[in-house]
């Protein structure tokens, strides 16, 4: 349990990408640089709160467009500024 209140530096990286949501409980929105993918929500998961669907649409994001290149550094900007606390550290 330890390592779980101890922080780790990220130090200094270079950012590769940046990628930007936007979801709402209708569907969600993502792009990074040329790649865009957008979605609707299931009723099932339309009725998650708003902070939980801005990540599940980066995770969806992600899942289906992984860069094929390793270490690659992406910054996300949501659109929810209260989904940072939900972020994993």
């Amino acid at each position: 349990m330890d390592n779980l209140t101890v922080g780790v530096p990220l130090g200094m990286v270079q950012v590769n990408n940046y990628l930007f949501t936007d979801s709402s409980p209708k569907g969600w929105g993502a792009h990074m640089q040329e790649l865009t993918a957008s979605g609707i929500w299931t009723e099932q998961l339309s009725t998650l709160h708003i902070n939980v669907l801005e990540l599940k649409a980066t995770k969806v994001f992600d899942l289906d467009y992984k860069p094929s290149a390793t270490n690659w550094t992406t910054v996300l900007l949501l659109s929810c500024p209260t989904t940072h606390p939900l972020l994993p550290t």
